[in-house]
């Protein structure tokens, strides 16, 4: 998940509310007569009922700062984005962080004109949905500049990849429905782990004997888990400790986050649930793909 495509999609949730005006990276002069770059800008007009005959119409101006950090917000970011919001004469502005906010920015922003939103997985639900890439150039160096385009209706599972082919050499791509990522796999790379260049996300694509393709995926959170019990010479964690790995990830308000990487044999809760531990299997995965990945894309 790349900052990018994070303030991408914090735009098109504010787009699904009704009438509101939505920009992205805007900038624009405040009074101090700086210019000033705001991630998001909403204008939402609001009826206001001044006496039986007279009705008006007023344009809410709200300012949207998108900080996908690899920490919750911290207070001193709060004071920096109320003084933004002063500057440009906003009436509310709102931080947006997928790993939420410490105890100290919690306590500042009610006293002042800011609010906090934590934006992880919930809104990954709510949008769910991939904005198919139509007419996208083929990424093969080898194909014909300006004349192969993606074909993605080979398989379209949104959860884990959709899977498309040039049109006219017919090379593999995956559009990563995390990140929004779009990358080729060489026919020399079918088959082998390789890892997304827009996220942590790891993919193995290819066709089978009849041609069909299929994708194999090692989601973020997944990676991040089996990388930490691999480090260990007990190949587990403690549930402490995965609990914090989870935090950091869009997962961390998810009902079982740990779900998909025991459901599928590569880890499993030991002790009564006081520690993950990669299995057999889970060893060998890690090694053979998660590794093989990081070490092909270094």
């Amino acid at each position: 998940m790349t900052w990018e495509w994070y303030q991408k999609r914090i735009a098109e949730f504010f787009r699904r509310v009704p009438r509101a005006r939505v920009a992205e990276d805007v900038k624009v002069v405040g009074r101090s007569g700086v210019k000033r770059q705001l991630d998001v800008q909403i204008f939402l007009p609001m009826e206001v009922k001044l006496s039986e005959e007279i009705t008006v119409t007023v344009d809410i101006h709200i300012v949207v700062d998108a900080k996908k950090h690899k920490k919750p917000v911290e207070i001193g970011l709060v004071g920096q984005v109320d003084d933004l919001r002063d500057d440009i004469g906003a009436h509310l502005a709102i931080i947006a962080s997928p790993l939420g906010f410490t105890k100290g920015a919690q306590r500042r922003a009610p006293k002042v004109n800011v609010a906090l939103l934590v934006v992880t997985s919930d809104l990954l639900e709510m949008l769910n949905k991939v904005k198919i890439p139509w007419l996208h150039s083929c990424q093969n160096y080898l194909c014909e500049e300006g004349r192969g385009y993606i074909d993605w209706t080979l398989r379209s599972d949104k959860r884990q990849a959709v899977l498309g082919s040039c049109q006219y050499c017919d090379v593999l791509h995956v559009l990563c429905p995390d990140c929004g990522a779009v990358f080729v796999v060489h026919e020399f790379d079918e088959g082998k782990p390789l890892k997304c260049p827009g996220c942590d996300r790891i993919y193995r694509a290819g066709r089978d004997e009849i041609h069909e393709p299929w994708v194999e995926v090692r989601d973020e959170l997944d990676v991040m888990l089996m990388a930490a019990a691999h480090a260990n010479q007990s190949k587990r964690i403690s549930k402490g400790k995965a609990e914090k790995i989870i935090g950091r990830t869009k997962w961390q308000h998810a009902a079982g986050p740990t779900r998909n990487i025991t459901a599928s044999g590569l880890m499993q809760w030991t002790a009564s649930g006081e520690f993950l531990c990669l299995t057999e299997d889970g060893r060998e995965d890690y090694e053979t793909f998660i590794q093989a990945a990081e070490e092909a894309s270094q």
